[in-house]
């Protein structure tokens, strides 16, 4: 999982080599225990040389998580839907995402942290069709006209960090939270339509 996605064929072996070695870092000890100190011996490289491709490490951790976003469309362009109930279509892709996404918990608990703070404002947070879970429901949500589509992508992208958030912290499980899903996206798409309605 830690091959560089086709999205970046920029990166310079180094950079390459850098974000492996800090994902797999990240992965056995976390946001608090990785350090660019390590990132930077594990990869033979001086400690300048981090900081140069990456300025911190939750900068380092915001590239990573652009890597997996990568890595979630890849999962999601193989995926099949069979059903023609967009909450149903919506919860599947929101659930293959979430699977994949806790293959790696430590990883993934790393990459909400990030978020949470002044990087994920810029790189995770964004509002626009250019977010991450836009990406991930593009297809579905460019049936509505632009502005309700955005504060669906809004909405959805809350309910799959708390989805996240649940599920890895055993409160829900899979399952749970894709009929959660499924019914959050039924009453949003009826109380959108009926806002429409009334125009």
């Amino acid at each position: 999982m830690t091959s560089m996605p086709a999205e970046f064929p920029s990166r310079n072996p180094t950079e390459v080599r850098l974000l492996a070695v800090a994902r797999e870092i990240t992965s056995r000890v976390g946001y608090d225990g990785l350090t660019m100190k390590e990132v930077a011996d594990r990869a033979a490289v001086a400690r300048v040389t981090v900081y140069h491709y990456f300025g911190n490490k939750d900068r380092l951790l915001a590239e990573i998580a652009a890597d997996l976003e990568a890595e979630v469309l890849g999962e999601l362009e193989r995926l099949r839907l069979r059903t023609r109930d967009p909450a149903a279509r919506i919860a599947r892709r929101l659930t293959v995402a979430m699977t994949y996404l806790l293959r790696e918990p430590l990883l993934l608990n790393a990459v909400l942290t990030v978020a949470m703070g002044e990087q994920g404002h810029r790189v995770f947070l964004r509002q626009d069709d250019s977010s991450p879970v836009w990406h991930l429901l593009e297809a579905e949500l460019r049936v509505w006209p632009k502005g309700q589509a955005q504060r669906l992508g809004r909405i959805f992208g809350h309910l799959l960090h708390s989805s996240l958030l649940s599920v890895s912290s055993g409160a829900m499980s899979v399952k749970q939270a894709e009929e959660d899903l499924k019914l959050a996206g039924r009453l949003l798409f009826e109380g959108m339509q009926a806002g429409l309605n009334k125009r």
